[in-house]
């Protein structure tokens, strides 16, 4: 089992739900995950895998912790 983490707008995602957890089954990496919960790409800014920067190809594990970040922005 995995656990994604969703943070800010992104939890529209996940119903409103800041996390999530999933069976590891056909999900080989974080962008079979993202297509799972119908993420449009470039909504996603920041993609963290065990506290480390990660990208959508990264593989996954069982065990292993997603965080999902939204584009900041400011001025």
């Amino acid at each position: 089992m995995i656990t994604i983490k969703f943070y800010s707008v992104t939890k529209r995602y996940n119903n409103n739900q800041s996390v999530a957890e999933l069976e590891l089954d056909d999900e080989k990496n974080i962008g079979c995950i993202l297509k799972k919960f119908k993420i449009i790409p470039g909504e996603v800014e920041v993609i963290l895998l065990n506290s480390k920067l990660a990208r959508e190809d990264t593989k996954v594990k069982d065990g292993d912790v997603i965080e999902l970040f939204p584009v900041f922005g400011g001025g």
